[in-house]
């Protein structure tokens, strides 16, 4: 996935979705959550899921020029039991947008 820097904290980047193929519910509904992030050396994931629909959003904003590469992995859980899972790796391109100005060098 790619994700623009800067912009709202708070919007939705993208969504993941998996499927269940068990014919009744609770056995085919499936929930979602980051199982773990990796951004050394800054703490915490700029990331959240929704558990229900699997929409990620920004928790903050992003910076190209600090981290242009980011590593997270998703986990689907069915509503059965035993819970039956899925994981799946994320790697998110975070593209550069124009957010400096031109700096004159003094000769």
């Amino acid at each position: 996935f790619a994700v623009v820097e800067g912009g709202n904290a708070t919007r939705s980047v993208f969504q993941l979705t998996a499927s269940d193929g068990d014919a009744t519910s609770p056995n085919n509904r499936v929930s979602y959550e980051i199982d773990s992030f990796i951004e050394a050396p800054l703490p915490g994931s700029p990331f959240r899921i929704d558990a229900a629909t699997g929409v990620v959003y920004l928790s903050r904003t992003l910076d190209r020029e600090t981290r242009d590469l980011l590593w997270l992995t998703v986990r689907a859980e069915d509503g059965g039991l035993p819970t039956m899972f899925g994981r799946t790796n994320v790697t998110v391109v975070v593209l550069d947008s124009n957010d400096h100005f031109p700096v004159f060098r003094q000769p």
